[in-house]
């Protein structure tokens, strides 16, 4: 196993923000930063000395909460600084008040909503970050130039991450093949509902214990973040969604939802429509997808397309 060195992160945050949760969880996972009293507050730094900051680090965390902005502590100023990161191409991932609060631009980077004070939703999406984050075994005395950098999205080292499949329809094929409705639990048709996630390239936890006590089936961070729906899903599989069933499967979607700051869920069954159907959450959305059209669209590498356009029908003319 390669051994690599500490991991360097550049915390920026509101004047007066109180950092002590971000900071005891990003020591955790053995994360280093620097000591606030060496910090100007974010906005204030000469640009060349920010500028070296931000490339010193090994990736950027960025804090957007509602009640700064605007005021003079300025979200706008960790917006600035989060911008000179982008212009660097390095690693970034918010923790954001509220979607509302991510610019477009920054929302395809890897992101946790209302998670500011939860150690444990932090840690969960934290971890998950940097156990894909491409770090060199040894770092250069100066960093690379510009031109040199690796493309904007290297805050993920593909060769830790699931790749899409090229056989997508054939390994799609052999999952459909093993589900016998019959005969199959609900805990393997969750491991069939993450195997052919995993297909896709997401990286997949089957399971993961969030917020201390909330366990949800499955939860699949894209293999590119996409600003339509977030970093991640979270995934419910049911056999059975009839009657009450169904609204109890989107409730407990819903609290799983706001523990994990996440903003997508999706329920699985074969019992849903062949057509996505779409339910707004607190937090976000929830599509209800059948077994067979998630494999259809798995197979097709049309997931993520299909849930947005399903979305957007759904916030147009509500079906």
């Amino acid at each position: 196993m390669v051994q690599r060195e500490k991991i360097s992160c550049y915390l920026i945050a509101p004047s007066t923000v109180d950092v002590t949760v971000a900071r005891s969880t990003l020591r955790s996972l053995n994360v280093s930063f620097e000591d606030v009293a060496m910090l100007p507050p974010s906005g204030e730094s000469a640009p060349d000395v920010l500028r070296r900051r931000v490339e010193k680090a090994d990736f950027v965390c960025g804090m957007l909460l509602e009640k700064y902005s605007g005021s003079r502590n300025r979200v706008e100023n960790v917006l600035f600084e989060l911008g000179v990161a982008v212009g660097l191409n390095r690693p970034i991932f918010i923790i954001a008040e509220q979607a509302s609060l991510i610019p477009l631009g920054l929302a395809s980077y890897p992101h946790v909503l209302g998670a500011a004070n939860s150690e444990s939703v932090l840690r969960f999406h934290l971890d998950a970050f940097l156990k894909r984050l491409s770090l060199p075994t040894e770092r250069a005395v100066r960093p690379p130039r510009l031109a040199e950098r690796p493309p904007l999205f290297s805050a993920l080292d593909e060769s830790k991450a699931p790749r899409p499949r090229k056989n997508r329809r054939a390994e799609v094929d052999r999952i459909r093949a093993g589900v016998d409705l019959v005969s199959l639990s609900e805990r393997e048709l969750e491991r069939a509902v993450a195997n052919a996630l995993e297909i896709t390239g997401a990286n997949v936890a089957v399971e993961p214990q969030i917020a201390d006590h909330f366990r949800p089936d499955v939860v699949a961070w894209l293999p590119r973040s996409n600003t339509g729906l977030g970093p991640a899903l979270l995934v419910e599989v049911r056999r059975r969604i009839q009657g009450a069933g169904y609204e109890r499967a989107i409730e407990q979607m819903e609290r799983y939802m706001s523990a994990a700051g996440i903003r997508t869920g999706v329920l699985v069954s074969p019992e849903a429509s062949d057509e996505i159907a779409v339910r707004i959450a607190t937090s976000g959305y929830v599509f209800i997808v059948s077994l067979n059209t998630l494999f259809d669209l798995v197979s097709e590498n049309n997931l993520a397309r299909r849930l947005i356009e399903a979305r957007n029908r759904f916030v147009h003319t509500g079906a």
